[in-house]
């Protein structure tokens, strides 16, 4: 029919549209007391660009085109990727760079509930703090951001992708497989501790080590006892995350709203320490709110 709305789309009609409104407004104003101004980026991005910082999963949900000209284009699927760009493209901005944005993202994949073609991100992007101060800065605006729109029952949980990816070394896993790895624990909450060790088992060349592994996912990982033959990487990402909940509850009061969690690695190629992903107690794609 062709006048029907293309799959994976909403339109929002006057009275969603000033709930929405309401809602970002609010997030916008936290975004702006923290000192971020806003950026508007164009809606596609060189094709190359896109698919460098991209995971393997995530290049296929790219909507890529060939312009009139046979240039090779695509919507952006993320905002990280452009406003690195456009920091690469400054190199003079005065640092720390704090910006935000609040733009429609696109990503070809099965639409499902929460889950659209076409959907908003807000959130922001620090450049130029290092380390735990900047990570807890960031903590911070996404907890009052999501306090703010109403949100209370919800814990943000944290992982450092290091340790994870040493656990990995430890397993036998060889570095060409480590993100495919990272992307099937990405996929723990969705499809089970089944799938992950039967997706993993193929890559992993000690299987008395996986089900140790996978019986640890969802742990607290400064709580459980880690192998003790794991890497000095390991040993540097746990006191990176200590060092980040002291700098939480000491500069913001806000370390009880942050959970340590083995399982959260998240599933784009660029992250390469701190990962987080704000749930709440719904559950599945509807309980995963912010990350």
């Amino acid at each position: 029919m062709p006048y029907e709305r293309p799959r994976g789309t909403k339109d929002y009609l006057p009275r969603e549209c000033e709930e929405r409104r309401a809602v970002l407004e609010k997030i916008r104003c936290v975004f702006e007391s923290y000192g971020y101004g806003e950026v508007i980026t164009p809606a596609f991005e060189h094709l190359e660009l896109l698919v460098a910082k991209a995971g393997e999963e995530v290049v296929d949900q790219i909507y890529a085109f060939t312009d009139k000209a046979g240039r090779k284009l695509g919507l952006r699927f993320e905002l990280t990727t452009p406003i690195a760009r456009i920091v690469a493209e400054n190199l003079s901005l005065p640092k720390p760079i704090r910006f935000y944005y609040i733009q429609p993202v696109w990503r070809y994949e099965e639409p499902q509930r929460g889950r659209l073609r076409e959907f908003w991100q807000a959130g922001v992007e620090l450049i130029g703090v290092p380390g735990a101060q900047g990570d807890a800065e960031v903590l911070a605006v996404l907890i009052n951001s999501l306090r703010k729109a109403g949100l209370s029952s919800f814990r943000v949980h944290v992982n450092d992708r290091r340790l994870v990816e040493a656990i990995l070394h430890w397993l036998g896993v060889s570095p060409e497989f480590v993100p495919n790895a990272l992307r099937v624990i990405d996929k723990l909450e969705r499809k089970g501790v089944d799938y992950v060790e039967s997706e993993l088992a193929p890559m992993v060349s000690d299987k008395s080590r996986l089900r140790k592994f996978v019986e640890l996912l969802g742990s607290d990982p400064l709580q459980v006892q880690l192998p003790s033959e794991l890497p000095a990487t390991a040993r540097e990402a746990a006191s990176a995350l200590e060092e980040l909940l002291r700098e939480l509850e000491d500069g913001y009061g806000l370390a009880g709203f942050v959970k340590p969690d083995l399982s959260v690695v998240r599933g784009l190629d660029y992250y390469t320490s701190l990962v987080y992903e704000a749930k709440t107690p719904l559950g599945g794609e509807l309980g995963s709110v912010a990350g």
